[in-house]
């Protein structure tokens, strides 16, 4: 878990490595992933209507070997509102 801010919130990021095999795993590990998987929680965050308006308190996002990338597939919202992305 790691931690962001967003405006004036701190936003928790949960990441999901692959663990469909060693190997897969240990990739998900690679920091330049986890530089881009920053980015694309801001992205999302930039985009999300609901966010904007009521802040967001965690974000999950899980690797995506295929594309070599993570990718949000839920967030929780401050007003306790839970949503899958995916």
């Amino acid at each position: 878990m790691q931690h962001i801010e967003y405006g004036s919130n701190l936003i928790q990021l949960y990441f999901t490595p692959d663990r469909s095999s060693p190997e897969s795993e240990a990739e998900s590990f690679n920091e330049k992933y986890f530089i881009k998987a920053y980015e694309t929680a801001i992205d999302f965050l930039s985009t999300d209507s609901k966010s904007n308006s009521v802040g967001a308190e965690r974000i999950k996002l899980y690797f995506d070997s295929n594309t070599k990338s993570y990718k949000v597939f839920h967030i929780q919202y401050l007003d306790g509102l839970d949503k899958s992305i995916v």
